[in-house]
């Protein structure tokens, strides 16, 4: 009976060797696919004699080409083998048959929607950011999924009007400045090559191996411009593992990996399944929960290292109480001689991280973290209270601060008018009296006037504690909170949770003066915590992919965050499963599940993605 060690030798062997024609490579997680693709390209310049200048590598990220390059010349030395994202490919066409420039690409269109978006009152103005990342992601995936406008639904808020104007304003723009973006890269690509003949012929001629990775991260134009340049007989190997296909939010889809074998009938397909880096405890765990998908291919998931291993469920009272049990275990685990940057704590959104560091600040624990950290005190909701304090002390306030709350939550006072009265209640009353003809709407927004007047009488010269009581009780800002996760589709229970934070800390200071000089010292030494070299790694699930760890924690394995809030059908479902697995499977020896039975006095769920 062969041994696992075999089984892999023989897998890989087969992917090096198989170099004409297609080939589909399901290669699972730790199966030591990155070395086989760059043993692959060796054989192939070398006992195939094939010119390295005519095969293609295409990776997923600039930095996974990077990596791949640079592991490839430090193995085998330098020639010409082309390493590259396929918008890197897809530029150089550009470059090559219609004369683009980089200066001709719009590299970040952030400027144009600012602009776009000054005075919308819909769209609160410290959460612009953020929309705006949303709003570009939802165009990227409009442009390569091949959807109508009609069929395509935007995640970044609930208003699809809002979505059209701010696209077709987009669209304007760029055609006015004779500009394109990243998207149109691929478009505009795809176009040359399917119409320009010389094009895509010299294509063929110059790339005739074509071998691309992660294949499960494939868009539909990805796949339609990959499968031109290959032809019907080209010399193609895609490689990748559909259960790892987290990236449905960019356009994303593992039905192009899965059907691959309907466009190439005759394309082999190889299974990596021997897994390389995680106990088998951990593997079967993950296995365990990734059958349950329906739409993938069947495989045997198998552990090369024998040993158990560790996978530990453990459950809490409230989030604050899981928290502190994460890190007093890794401050254990590190006292015992643990080297802290083997450990890692995921999540599923960058939003839960601050919490883990600042109680490891706390404990004067290292972490480091790929993304930055946000503060909760550079927060949208933050800029709204420090805004409402300057407009109640009458001090230092500006109409910006006005713009800002004066309709959080809606009081329905949108006309300019208001903003130019300032802090002028009889003439803001005038306003609401003269600009509405209907008695009742007349009668309304008087009514909001005073309410909005009393509220900053109530919060004058009082300390912070007070303060965000009466903004909660007179200002109904709990109940804004509520409008704005509705309609920008995002996590009640993360505001409440950053707002009760706020509380606690108002509760360590009398007045502002002293909280603000905590506020400072805090922002500095997050920003300062995030420059370690070393130490405990802090990350997102989608981040950690790739990597592993001998101690991994995933923290918060509730429901609405595993899965997400937002994953609301079967194919959003499927993909937040997918997205824990590649959590799961980051663990080398040791894997912490964490959970907790409320938040914010809520109760919550398990997360379903539990083992049993």
């Amino acid at each position: 009976m062969r041994n696992e060690k075999m089984e892999k030798n023989i897998a890989q062997e087969e992917v090096i060797r198989t170099v004409e024609g297609q080939l589909i490579v399901i290669a699972c997680p730790g199966s030591g696919k990155t070395t086989t693709l760059v043993r692959r390209i060796h054989h192939m310049t070398t006992e195939c004699q094939i010119d390295s200048g005519n095969i293609l590598m295409i990776t997923f990220t600039s930095a996974a080409a990077k990596e791949m390059k640079e592991r490839y010349q430090k193995m085998y030395g330098k020639d010409e083998v082309t390493f590259c994202t396929i918008h890197a490919l897809c530029l150089a066409i550009l470059q090559k048959f219609r004369s683009f420039t980089n200066d001709s690409i719009l590299s970040d269109a952030r400027g144009f929607f600012y602009d776009a978006l000054r005075g919308n009152k819909k769209i609160n103005a410290g959460d612009k950011e953020e929309f705006i990342k949303g709003l570009q992601t939802d165009i990227s995936v409009l442009k390569n999924s091949g959807f109508t406008m009609e069929e395509f639904s935007p995640t970044c808020c609930d208003d699809k009007v809002l979505f059209e104007e701010l696209y077709q304003k987009y669209e304007e723009y760029k055609e006015q400045c004779n500009l394109i973006d990243f998207d149109d890269m691929l478009l505009q690509a795809y176009d040359c090559m399917k119409h320009d003949t010389g094009c895509l012929t010299w294509l063929r001629e110059k790339y005739q191996y074509i071998q691309v990775d992660e294949y499960q991260d494939t868009n539909f134009l990805q796949r339609d411009i990959v499968y031109l340049l290959a032809g019907e007989n080209g010399n193609l190997s895609v490689v990748g593992d559909d259960d790892q296909s987290i990236y449905g939010f960019r356009g994303a889809r593992p039905e192009v990996m899965l059907k691959f074998q309907e466009q190439y009938p005759d394309a082999k397909l190889i299974r990596m399944n021997t897994n390389y880096r995680s106990c088998k405890g951990i593997i079967t765990m993950a296995d365990a929960l990734i059958k349950n998908n329906q739409k993938r291919f069947a495989k045997k998931f198998l552990a090369f290292h024998q040993e158990e291993g560790t996978v530990e469920k453990i459950r809490k009272r409230t989030r604050q109480q899981e928290l502190l049990a994460v890190v007093s275990k890794i401050k254990a685990l590190i006292e015992q001689g643990t080297d802290p940057s083997e450990i890692a704590v995921l999540f599923r959104t960058n939003q839960q991280a601050e919490a883990v560091a600042d109680l490891l600040m706390g404990q004067k624990i290292p972490f480091v973290s790929a993304e930055k950290i946000p503060s909760r005190y550079q927060h949208w909701m933050f800029e709204d209270i420090k805004s409402y304090q300057r407009l109640a002390k009458g001090e230092n306030w500006t109409r910006k601060d006005l713009v800002r709350v004066l309709n959080h939550p809606q009081r329905f006072l949108s006309d300019y008018e208001y903003i130019r009265a300032g802090l002028d209640e009889k003439k803001m009353r005038s306003i609401a009296f003269t600009s509405n003809a209907v008695a009742w709407k007349r009668s309304k927004a008087l009514d909001n006037v005073e309410n909005f007047f009393y509220l900053l009488q109530k919060l004058k010269d009082v300390k912070p504690t007070d303060f965000l009581l009466y903004l909660r009780l007179y200002g109904r800002y709990m109940e804004y909170l509520k409008e704005y996760a509705d309609f920008r589709n995002v996590d009640l229970q993360e505001l409440l949770g950053i707002w009760k934070n706020y509380m606690d800390d108002a509760k360590e200071h009398d007045d502002w003066t002293a909280w603000g000089r905590y506020i400072l010292q805090y922002n500095k030494a997050l920003e300062a915590a995030q420059k370690n070299k070393s130490g405990v790694v802090l990350s997102t699930m989608h981040c950690s992919k790739g990597l592993e760890w001998k101690h991994v924690f995933i923290i918060d394995c509730v429901d609405e965050i595993c899965p997400y809030i937002k994953a609301k059908d079967a194919a959003a479902i499927e993909e937040e499963r997918r997205l824990f697995y590649v959590a799961m499977t980051r663990a080398k020896e040791y894997l912490y599940l964490y959970f907790y039975e409320e938040n914010n006095g809520k109760r919550v769920k398990p997360s379903p993605f539990l083992p049993v």
